[in-house]
């Protein structure tokens, strides 16, 4: 069984949509498999080998995102970040809701977010 996974970073809102926070882990989900394909095609063949592995958590900011965004970012890590255009739940403000990070090797993942609680 492979060790690699993604972990994918939502924001926690007041009061928002089961679907939008399914919707916008969906949306990270898929830039950052996209993003590994283009930078580590090696981690996504292997990924795809194997069990799919996701795992979901949660902060409560913004900036919390943005920071896990910048560390997997410096580690080379395959990483996307997601802003909603703000159309339905957001009110016409353009929000930053979710990040996905891999998928890559736990043990690459795990020093960012090991510390997170699941969603």
């Amino acid at each position: 069984m492979s060790n690699y996974k993604q972990v994918i970073v939502l924001r926690k809102f007041p009061n928002l949509r089961t679907g939008k926070y399914v919707a916008q882990g969906a949306h990270a989900s898929q830039l950052a498999i996209k993003h590994c394909q283009e930078i580590k095609p090696e981690y996504y063949e292997e990924y795809m080998k194997d069990h799919i592995r996701k795992i979901v958590i949660y902060v409560n900011t913004e900036q919390e995102l943005r920071d896990l965004w910048v560390q997997a970012y410096n580690e080379q890590l395959p990483v996307s970040i997601v802003e909603d255009a703000g159309f339905t739940e957001f009110h016409g403000v353009k929000t930053v809701t979710a990040i996905a990070i891999g998928p890559c090797p736990s043990e690459l993942i795990d020093p960012i977010t090991k510390d997170l609680p699941l969603f």
